[in-house]
Formats: C-alpha cells, sequence, structure tokens
C-alpha cells in the first residue's frame, strides 16, 4: 500500500507504507494522507509504534473440533 506524504519541504510523494514510520521519526514528513484526511505526523493522534508484530501468549480460542 502507498501513503501520499509532505515532507518538511513542502513536496509531495507516495512511499511504501512500511517506510512511513521511519520517515516520521527522522522528521523528514510532516503529513500523511489517511482515508479520513490529512495527519499532522508531529500530532499525539499517530501511532508511535508501528510493529505489527504480537509478542504474547495466544489467547484466540481454537474453532470446535481442532485438538491442539
Amino acid at each position: 500500500m502507498m501513503i501520499l506524504v509532505r515532507y518538511a519541504d513542502g513536496s509531495f510523494r507516495k512511499v511504501p507504507a512500511a517506510l512511513l514510520g521511519k520517515l516520521i521519526k527522522s522528521g523528514e514528513v510532516t503529513h500523511f494522507r489517511r482515508a479520513s484526511g490529512w495527519v499532522e505526523a508531529t500530532s499525539e493522534s499517530v501511532r508511535t509504534h508501528f510493529s505489527p508484530r504480537f509478542n504474547g501468549p495466544e489467547k484466540r480460542r481454537r474453532p470446535p473440533g481442532t485438538d491442539k
């Protein structure tokens, strides 16, 4: 997925979603586009943790009829 971003120099570019967190941390990006509109990259509403991995015990139920 590509995300439209605004760089600190005022230019706009589409970047891979996986790169967005790095660009925000480095300060290269000032805004990015969500479905709901533009988001200021320095605002508190931006997630600070971008890892999709969960490192904990499995808590979901298993479907009926499965053993393990």
